[in-house]
């Protein structure tokens, strides 16, 4: 797993080695960096004030608020929660993403 930040030069690694890994299961997975994604609605949302923006970051507030809640606990602990509270988010989060589709792509440049 590669977790980077928004820096070009690392998409740019990351797509390349993803792109070599070929077919078949993947043996690379690129975790971007929430903080990242977030800035952008946030950015948006200051600006214009914009509701699909404003539900965007409150969707991933509810995930900020759930890794506030398990820090320091075991990593036992933390997966279960990621997995029990944060995946439905994450479900959900990505169902209104592709419904409201290119409405934030407009909103936030993509």
């Amino acid at each position: 797993m590669i977790q980077a930040d928004a820096f070009g030069g690392y998409e740019a690694l990351a797509r390349s080695a993803i792109e070599r890994a070929g077919r078949g299961p993947p043996r690379l997975v690129h975790a971007a960096c929430w903080a990242h994604a977030r800035r952008k609605f946030y950015d948006v949302f200051e600006a214009t004030r914009s509701p699909i923006a404003e539900e965007a970051l409150q969707r991933i507030g509810q995930l900020y608020a759930i890794e506030a809640e398990i820090t320091g606990q075991s990593a036992e602990v933390r997966l279960a929660a990621r997995r029990n509270r944060a995946v439905p988010i994450l479900d959900a989060l990505h169902e209104w993403l592709v419904s409201t589709g290119t409405e934030v792509s407009a909103e936030v440049g993509a």
